[in-house]
Formats: structure tokens, C-alpha cells, sequence
């Protein structure tokens, strides 16, 4: 299964998204210094360009691949790990 992200952040090829940033708007679970728990990812395109699109400034697309297990999330598309996304390429900006 392919995996995108949706981001504000300009990642290269081979950079891992962590979790333990500040979490996002759309119901992110965070630990008690108020970072997130979870790194999030998603099988559809378009949901990831929403997700990019959502944030201020520029967003980024990226495809994805997990290093450790991942869970389902929100919707059937969506998935979230306690362990970092690679960044595998670029795939759009919104």
C-alpha cells in the first residue's frame, strides 16, 4: 500500500517524520508536555493535498513508507505509528 503525507514541513528523500512535534488541529493525541504521540499517514492522495493544503503557508506532499508497525486511524485510508515515516519523494506542493 502506498503512503502519503501531508505537511508543512520541506523534507528531502530519506528524512524521517517523527512523532513528538506539536500536534495538529484535527484530533492528534499528545503526550503531557503537549507534543504528539503519533505520526499520521494516509492511502489517498487526495486526502493528504487537503492535509497539506490545511496548513498555513505552503504545503508538501510526500509518499511514505513506515519503519515500525502502524494502526488504523480515522478513516479506512488513514494510519498513524509511534514510529517515524520515511520520506520516499516529494510528490506535490499545494
Amino acid at each position: 500500500m502506498t503512503l502519503y503525507h501531508g505537511s508543512r514541513a520541506r523534507l528531502r528523500e530519506g528524512d524521517l517524520i517523527r512523532p513528538g512535534r506539536k500536534p495538529n488541529p484535527w484530533g492528534d493525541t499528545f503526550d503531557e508536555n503537549g507534543r504528539s504521540l503519533y505520526v499520521y499517514a494516509t492511502a489517498s492522495l487526495n486526502t493528504a493535498e487537503c492535509y497539506a493544503a490545511a496548513v498555513a503557508g505552503r504545503g508538501y506532499v510526500y509518499e511514505v513508507e513506515p519503519t515500525g508497525d502502524v494502526l488504523p486511524d480515522y478513516s479506512g485510508d488513514d494510519v498513524k505509528s509511534l514510529h517515524p515515516f520515511r520520506v520516499l519523494k516529494r510528490i506535490a506542493t499545494t
